[in-house]
């Protein structure tokens, strides 16, 4: 997670500034500068994933999300959702034994045999493989007499799974934590910048208070 927050004591400032104006400017100018600077925090900690890892920026972007700054809370942050990334978005490749895919963590493209691309009936892209499940089904023998009784028998079923990567997890706290600590640094900086524009805005009047 990447929190963004503003020093009190500038805040503090900011109202002596906005003295005057309607009592929703700070909260406007707060919440928009926050935000703003949210939004190129989490395009530059895409990027640095994307560079490092070799990611489509895409497939990283969906798991990361904003938790925006409002009139009453003045605090943005990027929070790293939970799961495992599609082998789709990591630019498959299909052969004759099977896709082979770059892993984020090893040099060489991986290989997974007899795997497949293809686009299902929901329009959703992805990479499967083919899977045998054995299923366990019972049946009565006999349902109305006095000695009826159940058996069982096992049934061959054939399920298509979406292959998926490494974790989310994993991939973001691997070696990333000097260019975040970096993002951090200059979000601060851009925060005050975002701020200021806001303010210089509703002095002049151009942004509706």
């Amino acid at each position: 997670m990447l929190e963004i927050r503003y020093d009190k004591d500038k805040i503090k400032r900011l109202e002596r500034e906005l003295r005057g104006f309607p009592k929703n400017s700070l909260p406007k100018v707060m919440s928009r500068g926050l935000n703003l600077t949210a939004t190129n925090a989490r395009t530059q900690v895409v990027k640095a994933i994307a560079d490092k890892k070799r990611i489509k920026a895409s497939g990283i972007r969906k798991f990361i999300f904003i938790r925006r700054a409002t009139y009453k809370n003045w605090r943005s942050t990027l929070n790293f959702t939970e799961g495992e990334f599609p082998i789709i978005d990591l630019d498959p490749r299909k052969t004759s034994a099977g896709v082979t895919y770059k892993h984020p963590f090893r040099q060489k493209r991986t290989l997974i045999k007899h795997a497949f691309i293809a686009k299902m009936e929901s329009r959703h892209r992805g990479v499967y493989i083919r899977a045998t499940e054995h299923v366990k089904i019972g049946y009565w023998i006999g349902m109305r007499e006095w000695w009826a009784r159940k058996k069982y028998r096992t049934i061959k079923k054939e399920a298509i799974n979406e292959l998926k990567g490494p974790s989310t997890e994993e991939l973001f706290t691997s070696r990333l934590k000097g260019k975040i600590d970096r993002i951090r640094v200059e979000s601060k900086q851009r925060l005050a910048k975002n701020i200021h524009d806001q303010v210089r805005l509703i002095l002049k009047r151009r942004l509706p208070a």
